[in-house]
């Protein structure tokens, strides 16, 4: 039997897509007439409290299928309706919600686009997504651009991150001191004091003592950058593919340790780095000292490596130099 479209109206002013039934005049069960309605709830039970309220929470596009199944298995229940019949209205009610489905999706995406090209008219952009995704593009490409540029600089380097298995760009202490997020180095005094504790020891094992000098030989090389910095102030960041002065880092560049500056009262910039670098060497010359047969033979056994097969010269280590100029 074909489809009779109810002829009652919504409350929102659209037509009920339910079913129209002939005992009601071309209207469904839910826009039948009052009487009709009252009598039909009271004997499908249709006025409990939690159908009251499933009611509220359903679309009213579905409150008319709703009530037309129950009344279908009143019906069958009464026996005025073949079971059979009822499996049909049950299959169709199937396909009429994947259609709402299908057309919700539908919508959704017509929405989520007209936002996306609202915020691009704000923006003052063409509001298509193949431009929005295209600009998106060129602006990840320039900043990795500009980050590998800063990173052949020496402004930044790559460390691993809070997942073992990557690595993320953070700023060193001279990108730091570009950008104007600090003045002095990353190296506090009780990195000074770790090392000066550890040469107090009788013995050091051969690659913590390694490691210790390597680790003064990047303070020193790190005081020596930041004094020059504060006798004159470094040139700001360019971004290197416009020239631009670079205020701020590129997005996705982590600023990493800051120092905290001193008190106004302490010790100037210059001061704190002038007795950081007195302790440094003054340790380096420790080493030097204490370790010089051994820092001697480990540089010959590290050429010896490099140089096997190669036939090259294999020459004394040169130390570097400390403030009285002795090794």
């Amino acid at each position: 039997m074909p489809r009779i479209p109810c002829k009652g109206i919504n409350k929102d002013g659209t037509p009920c897509r339910g079913n129209g039934l002939p005992q009601y005049d071309g209207y469904c069960i839910g826009h039948g007439p009052a009487e009709v309605l009252r009598e039909s709830r009271a004997r499908g039970g249709r006025n409990s409290s939690n159908a009251a309220r499933a009611d509220k929470r359903l679309p009213e596009r579905l409150q008319g299928v709703i009530e037309a199944l129950t009344q279908g298995i009143s019906d069958v229940r009464a026996g005025t309706l073949d079971p059979a019949a009822y499996t049909a209205i049950c299959r169709g009610v199937k396909v009429l919600l994947e259609v709402h489905r299908f057309a919700d999706e539908e919508m959704e995406l017509v929405r989520s686009e007209e936002i996306e090209a609202a915020a691009a008219e704000i923006a003052g952009v063409q509001g298509d997504l193949t431009i929005l995704n295209a600009a998106a593009r060129m602006s990840a490409e320039r900043d990795r651009y500009t980050i590998e540029s800063l990173i052949e600089q020496g402004l930044v380097t790559m460390e691993p991150g809070i997942d073992s298995d990557t690595v993320e760009p953070v700023l060193t202490d001279a990108g730091r001191r570009r950008f104007g997020l600090q003045r002095l180095t990353s190296y506090t005094q009780q990195d000074i004091d770790r090392i000066e504790g550890l040469l107090e020891r009788p013995e050091i094992d051969r690659d913590l003592r390694n490691a210790a000098l390597s680790d003064l030989l990047k303070m020193r090389s790190a005081i020596a950058e930041a004094m020059q910095d504060l006798e004159r102030e470094p040139d700001p960041v360019r971004d290197p593919l416009t020239g631009r002065t670079l205020s701020e880092p590129p997005a996705g560049v982590k600023v990493g340790r800051v120092p905290v500056p001193p008190p106004v009262e302490s010790e100037s910039d210059a001061e704190i780095l002038e007795g950081q670098r007195e302790q440094v060497e003054r340790l380096i010359q420790i080493f030097q000292e204490r370790f010089e047969n051994e820092l001697a033979r480990d540089y010959l056994e590290s050429l010896a490596i490099d140089h096997i097969g190669s036939g090259g010269p294999v020459s004394m280590p040169s130390y570097p130099a400390t403030k009285n100029g002795n090794r």
